[in-house]
């Protein structure tokens, strides 16, 4: 939410002022097992990295990919239901923050919650 707020507050007003276009972003975040690996060169922590694989990763990646403005935050339905409880995760003031809809992607349909809120630095 606060990257939100710095990419259109903060990064966007000073490209606008320097003739640039404003940058369009997606966020998507998704929740589930992942498995991490750690790949590259033995010994050599210059060339070495972690790799996360699993299907979260990938449903995250489909999801900020698609997200585009005003709603440029994406969440699965798992990460919906886990800040269920979290009244400043779901309402700002009387109104939900959160839009579903059925979305299509390379892995079939499913429910994607978004957002235009953001919260201010």
């Amino acid at each position: 939410m606060q990257i939100k707020y710095s990419v259109i507050k903060i990064i966007n007003p000073k490209l606008r002022n320097k003739g640039y276009k404003n940058i369009d972003f997606g966020i998507g975040v998704s929740q589930g097992e992942l498995l991490v690996v750690k790949s590259g060169v033995p010994g050599n922590e210059l060339h070495q990295d972690l790799v996360w694989i699993g299907w979260p990763t990938y449903h995250a990646f489909e999801y900020g990919d698609k997200a585009k403005s005003p709603k440029n935050i994406w969440i699965s339905k798992n990460v919906f239901k886990a800040i269920k409880n979290d009244d400043s995760m779901r309402y700002s003031g009387d109104k939900n923050m959160w839009v579903y809809s059925d979305e299509a992607f390379s892995f079939g349909s499913v429910k994607v919650y978004k957002t235009s809120y953001y919260w201010n630095l």
